[in-house]
């Protein structure tokens, strides 16, 4: 059983915590609705080893910001390692996938327009 650290909280909307599958574990910390449509911010984690089925987003782009941890992703021709501080944007459409370090990894997701229905 893999060990999944407590993430941020929205005070205002401490239910918006999310399972998918046993690799992700996500908060969404802003809402479509809170930014009049423009885009949403979650605070997600992966396991080690974690991976993401090979998928392409059809509505919104994907930018990711490691907080802590490692992940790889491939995204068209690219395959690059994001460590703590790292930023990578996944652009609509593009076929990419996502794997986890040694050591899991936590980061922001900020998806424009939003995720989340406004």
């Amino acid at each position: 059983m893999s060990h999944f650290p407590s993430l941020s909280i929205n005070p205002a909307h401490p239910d918006r915590q999310y399972a998918l599958g046993q690799e992700l574990r996500k908060s969404i910390l802003t809402s479509a609705e809170e930014t009049g449509g423009h885009y949403d911010v979650s605070d997600s984690f992966m396991p080690a080893g974690a991976t993401t089925p090979l998928h392409a987003h059809t509505r919104y782009e994907e930018r990711l910001w490691v907080s802590s941890g490692s992940l790889t992703v491939w995204a068209g021709e690219d395959k690059v390692t994001l460590r703590s501080g790292d930023f990578y944007t996944i652009p609509l459409h593009m076929p990419h996938a996502i794997a986890s370090g040694p050591d899991g990894a936590r980061a922001l997701n900020i998806s424009r327009p939003p995720v989340s229905p406004n």
